[in-house]
C-alpha cells in the first residue's frame, strides 16, 4: 500500500521555496483592484506554483469571470505586503462580499478586500519575530473573527504573541490583532497547547507531540477546530481529534478520534446547521490506516455525538479517500484518494463515499499524481462541486435533486502554475 505525502510534509518540501512574485505592475495612488459591483463571484480559486500566487473568480456555475484579480506582483498604495507563494482560503467566508487572503508560513499576514468595489479593507501581520504559520480565520456569528495559528514556538520564554499553536482574536474588517502585549493578549487568545501530548516511543524516549490548529468553523456557537498533534521531528503523533472551544469564556475541550491520526480538516455539512465533516488524513510517512472521516453533531452544551462515520481500520477495501472531501449531506461524501505525487501511473481518484453502507463508487481520475491535493468546494444551492486540478485546471461536477452525479467539463484554469485550492465565499 502506498505511503502519502500530507500537507504537513509538503510544508517541509516547499516551504523553502516560498518568495514574492518580483514582477509588479504599477497602480496609481488611490487605485483599487475592479470591483463586481452586485454581481459577486460565487466562488474564489488559489493558483499557484508555490512561488507565486494568483487569484481567480468563478460565477455560480464554476464558470470563469476574471483570471488574475490579484497575483503577487500587484502594488496596491496600501498593500504592505504583496502575496507571497503559500496562501490559504478560509474554511468559511464572511459571507458579506469580502475575501479573506491567509498569507501563512513566512509571512503570516491576513488581507482583506471588499469585492463589490474592489478596495483594500485592511492587512496585518499576524505575529512578530516568530512564523505561526496562519492556517485559517474563522468568522463568528456574533460579528467575531480569529486566526488559527498554526506553527507552534518551542521557546516557551517567547512573548505570548509569538508562541503560537493557538486561536488569536482579530478585527473582523480589517485583519488587525486584538492585543499584542503580554498584559492584553490573554483576553483574546486560546491556547491549545493544553492538548499536547507526550508519547513514550519504542526506545523508551519521550516526546511532546505539540498541537497545531489547522482548520476551523463555527458551530452551535463553538468553534470546531481541525487539529494536527505530531513531534518536532515528525517521529510520531498523538491520536487524531479536535477541539470544541467556547469564543465567551475562551474555554476548550478535546475530542478524540481512536484510530485516527492528523484530524486537520473540518467542514460544514450543508442543511445541517449543527453537523461537521471531519477528515483526519493520517499521519506522514504511515500505510494510510489512521486516516479516516465522520460526520458529527455539535449539541448545546458543546459535546458531540458521532453520526456517521468511516476509518480506513475498519474498512476490507483498498480505497481511502480521505486526502480532500465535502459533504453532501449526512451520509454522502465526495472525496478524494491521493495517488503517488507526480507518478504518471498511481493517479488520484475521485469517489462518491457513502457513510450509510460503506459503499465507495470511482468518478473520475487525475492524469498525474497529486494532482488533486488542494480543498475542494461545494455549493448546495446549486450541487456544483469543483476540485482543483493543479495539471487541467478545475474540474466540476453537478448533483442534481434525485441524487445522479453529472460531470461537467472542466475548466482550464491555471495552467502552468495550478490550482490549489477554491472556497465558496457565500452561503
Amino acid at each position: 500500500m502506498k505511503r502519502r505525502l500530507t500537507s504537513l510534509s509538503l510544508l517541509v518540501f516547499i516551504g523553502v521555496f516560498i518568495s514574492a512574485c518580483a514582477d509588479s505592475e504599477e497602480i496609481d495612488d488611490g487605485a483599487r483592484l475592479e470591483g463586481f459591483g452586485s454581481d459577486l463571484p460565487r466562488f474564489a480559486v488559489h493558483i499557484s506554483d508555490y512561488v507565486s500566487t494568483t487569484i481567480a473568480f468563478l460565477d455560480e456555475d464554476g464558470e470563469l469571470l476574471k483570471e488574475d484579480w490579484i497575483h503577487s506582483g500587484t502594488q496596491l498604495p496600501s498593500l504592505v505586503e504583496p502575496l507571497s507563494g503559500d496562501i490559504y482560503l478560509p474554511t468559511e467566508e464572511r459571507g458579506d462580499g469580502s475575501l479573506t487572503l491567509i498569507d501563512s508560513f513566512g509571512t503570516d499576514v491576513i488581507t482583506r478586500f471588499d469585492l463589490e468595489t474592489g478596495a483594500l479593507l485592511g492587512q496585518a501581520r499576524v505575529r512578530d519575530a516568530f512564523s505561526v504559520n496562519a492556517h485559517d480565520v474563522i468568522f463568528t456569528s456574533e460579528g467575531r473573527a480569529f486566526v488559527l495559528r498554526y506553527g507552534k514556538n518551542l521557546d516557551e520564554s517567547a512573548p505570548l504573541f509569538d508562541q503560537g499553536g493557538d486561536l488569536l482574536e482579530i478585527d473582523p474588517e480589517t485583519g488587525a490583532p486584538l492585543g499584542t502585549a503580554d498584559d492584553e493578549i490573554e483576553a483574546y487568545r486560546v491556547d491549545l497547547s493544553i492538548f499536547s501530548e507526550t508519547i513514550e516511543l519504542e526506545d523508551g524516549a519521550e516526546l511532546v507531540a505539540h498541537t497545531h490548529p489547522s482548520s476551523g468553523i463555527e458551530v452551535s456557537g463553538y468553534l470546531i477546530i481541525g487539529l494536527a498533534r505530531f513531534t518536532p521531528g515528525f517521529e510520531t503523533a498523538a491520536t487524531g481529534a479536535i477541539a470544541i472551544v467556547d469564543p465567551r469564556d475562551r474555554s476548550a475541550r478535546l475530542h478524540e478520534f481512536p484510530g485516527t491520526i492528523g484530524c486537520e480538516n473540518v467542514s460544514r455539512v450543508p442543511e445541517h446547521e449543527a453537523r461537521v465533516l471531519v477528515r483526519c488524513q493520517g499521519f506522514y510517512g504511515s500505510i494510510e490506516e489512521d486516516s479516516g472521516a465522520a460526520i458529527i453533531e455539535i449539541n448545546e452544551d458543546g459535546t458531540v455525538n458521532t453520526i456517521a462515520a468511516l476509518f480506513a481500520h475498519e474498512q476490507t477495501g483498498t480505497e481511502r479517500p480521505f486526502d480532500a472531501a465535502v459533504a453532501l449531506n449526512t451520509n454522502e461524501l465526495i472525496a478524494v484518494e491521493v495517488g503517488e505525487y507526480f507518478s504518471e501511473t498511481e493517479l488520484d481518484i475521485v469517489y462518491h463515499v457513502s457513510l450509510s453502507d460503506g459503499s465507495i463508487r470511482e468518478l473520475f481520475r487525475s492524469s498525474l499524481g497529486g494532482a488533486f491535493a488542494g480543498r475542494m468546494a461545494y455549493d448546495a444551492t446549486s450541487g456544483l462541486v469543483l476540485i482543483p486540478d493543479a495539471e487541467e485546471g478545475v474540474r466540476r461536477l453537478r448533483v442534481k435533486e434525485g441524487g445522479e452525479i453529472e460531470t461537467l467539463p472542466t475548466i482550464p484554469l491555471g495552467l502552468g502554475m495550478g490550482v490549489r485550492g477554491i472556497g465558496l465565499l457565500f452561503d
